[in-house]
C-alpha cells in the first residue's frame, strides 16, 4: 500500500450539528469528535491505520514521516492543529482515560543525565504508538508521564457501525465498550513493553486506566486568536500563535494515581472499566483514592484474547408463548443486597413463570435505586401514577455516577430485558423529557436483604 498524500487531513468539511436529535439540543462539533465521530476524519484515521507501528498525529493517524509536527505540541500534526483552532470548544463525556508513570523517573535523571532526553523521547515515542495503535488520543507528555484518553468516536467504523448523524445514547453505548476494550488492550501491550527494571536504554513504566466523567477542551493561546488559517496548509500562519488541547476529569485523577501505585511493568484497571465493556471479574479489590473507595485488578493474561471484529445490539429472543410477546407490565423484578450493599443481584419472573437469575450488573445498583423510590412512594400512599418518579441529576448525584454515566446504565438495563425478548423493553426505565425525571416501569418489586 503507498503512502497517503501529503497533507491528507488538510481539509476536514464542515460538521452539521442541525440535523441531530430533538433530544441532543447540546451536542456540539467537538461532541460529536470526541464522542460519536467525524465522518471525514474517521476516514482519514482509516486511510492511516496501516502505519500503527509509526509515531502519528493524535487526532489523524497521519505518520509524522508524511506530515509536519505541530512545533508547540509535538503529539499534532500542523493540519489538524488549524482544525482546532478554527473550532475551539469543549467535549464532556465519561470515556476511559489511560495513564503511564515513570515511577523511579527522578533517580534515572540524575544517574544518567546525559542519556535522559533521549530516553525520554524514546519511551514517549513508544508508547505513544501502542496507544494510537489502539485508537487513544495522546495529550502532550511532560517529562516522565503520558496521558491518554479512548474517545468513542474515534472508534472505526469497521468496528462499530453508524450512521454519520447517529448520536443516540444506543450508539454512545457500543461506542463506550469498544473505547474499553481498546484503552485495556493498550495497557495489556504496555505491560509487554515495559521492562521490569532499567537496562540502560529503555525505561520501565506503570499504567493506570480509569472510565469516568472527562472533559476534553481546547486552550486559546495569549493572544485569543483562534482563526482558521488557509485551511491549516503546513506551514500556514496557523502555526505562529499558541493552541492546546487539555483533559481533566475524575478519569484522569484516578488513572494517574492507579500508575503512581502499580508495579514497574503492570497495570491496574478499575471494575468501572470493566463495566462498560461487560467484563468484570472476581479479582478485583478495594482501594482508596482520592474519590473515595474503588475496585481494582491487575491486568492479566485474559485480557489478551481476540477481540470481537464488531460490536452490534443483540436481537431480542423471541419467546415461544401462546399469549403473545412478554411486556413490561408481565414482569416482576427481585433484587438481592448485601448488607454493605456493595453487592446487588437481580432475578427476573415473567408471567409468573420460574424465576430467572440475573446476576449482579452495575445498572441493577441503578434499578435497585428507582425500584426502592417506587415502593417508598407507595408505601406513602402516593398515588400509582404518581410513584417512583425521581429527578435524573439527583439519581445521578446520589448514586454517585455522572449523568451520562446513568444513561448508558439505562440502554444496558434495557438491552437485558430486550434479549429476554420483552416487546417494550424501553418501559423498564419511564423518562419525563420536560422535568427530566425517570422511574422504574415494573410495578411488581422485591428487595431483599440477607
Amino acid at each position: 500500500m503507498t503512502s497517503p498524500v501529503e497533507g491528507t487531513a488538510t481539509a476536514w468539511k464542515p460538521i452539521v450539528v442541525d440535523d441531530t436529535p430533538s433530544h441532543s439540543p447540546t451536542i456540539t462539533p467537538w461532541t460529536i469528535v470526541v464522542g460519536f465521530g467525524h465522518p471525514d476524519l474517521l476516514e482519514i484515521q482509516a486511510q492511516n491505520a496501516y502505519l500503527g507501528d509509526r509515531a502519528a498525529c493524535a487526532f489523524c493517524l497521519t505518520s509524522f514521516d508524511n506530515v509536519g509536527r505541530n512545533r508547540l505540541n509535538r503529539f499534532y500534526c500542523d493540519n489538524c492543529d488549524a482544525w482546532v483552532r478554527g473550532n475551539p470548544g469543549q467535549a464532556l463525556l465519561t470515556l476511559p482515560a489511560l495513564v503511564v508513570d515513570v515511577p523511579d523517573a527522578p533517580q534515572i535523571q540524575r544517574d544518567q543525565a546525559d542519556k535522559w532526553p533521549a530516553l525520554a523521547r524514546t519511551f514517549a515515542d513508544e508508547v505513544s504508538v501502542t496507544i494510537q495503535r489502539n485508537f487513544g488520543f495522546v495529550m502532550n507528555t511532560g517529562g516522565a508521564t503520558v496521558l491518554a484518553v479512548f474517545p468513542p468516536g474515534f472508534v472505526p467504523r469497521s468496528i462499530v457501525e453508524r450512521e454519520p448523524n447517529q448520536f443516540d445514547d444506543a450508539t454512545y453505548a457500543k461506542l463506550l465498550e469498544a473505547s474499553g476494550e481498546n484503552a485495556v488492550t493498550a495497557a495489556r501491550e504496555l505491560t509487554e513493553l515495559s521492562p521490569k527494571v532499567f537496562d540502560g536504554d529503555r525505561i520501565p513504566f506503570s499504567v493506570g486506566v480509569h472510565t469516568d466523567e472527562t472533559v476534553l477542551f481546547s486552550v486559546q493561546g495569549p493572544t485569543g486568536d483562534n482563526r482558521l488559517a488557509d485551511s491549516g496548509a503546513i506551514g500556514s500562519a496557523a502555526v505562529d500563535y499558541p493552541v492546546a488541547i487539555d483533559v481533566a476529569g475524575r478519569s484522569i485523577m484516578i488513572a494517574s494515581e492507579l500508575s503512581k501505585n502499580a508495579p514497574l511493568g503492570h497495570a491496574l484497571v478499575t471494575q468501572a472499566t470493566d463495566e462498560v465493556r461487560h467484563a468484570t471479574t472476581g479479582d478485583y479489590v478495594g482501594q482508596r483514592t482520592q474519590v473515595g473507595p474503588l475496585q481494582i485488578r491487575s491486568i492479566s493474561e485474559a485480557d489478551a484474547r481476540p477481540r470481537r471484529a464488531k460490536l452490534s445490539l443483540a436481537p431480542p429472543l423471541q419467546p415461544n408463548d401462546d399469549a403473545g410477546p412478554a411486556r413490561v407490565d408481565d414482569v416482576e423484578l427481585h433484587f438481592g443486597v448485601s448488607l454493605d450493599e456493595e453487592h446487588v443481584t437481580c432475578g427476573i419472573r415473567i408471567r409468573s413463570r420460574d424465576r430467572l437469575e440475573l446476576g449482579a450488573r452495575a445498572f441493577h445498583e441503578l434499578l435497585l435505586f428507582l425500584a426502592r423510590a417506587r415502593l417508598a412512594d407507595a408505601e406513602a400512599g402516593v398515588e400509582a401514577a404518581e410513584q417512583g418518579w425521581r429527578y435524573q441529576d439527583d439519581v445521578a448525584k446520589d448514586l454517585g455516577i455522572t449523568p451520562s454515566l446513568l444513561n448508558i446504565h439505562v440502554f444496558r438495563a434495557r438491552q437485558q430485558l430486550a434479549q429476554l425478548g420483552i416487546e417494550d423493553a424501553n418501559a423498564l426505565v419511564e423518562r419525563r423529557a420536560p422535568t427530566k425525571q425517570l422511574r422504574i416501569g415494573v410495578s411488581r418489586l422485591g428487595v431483599n436483604r440477607p
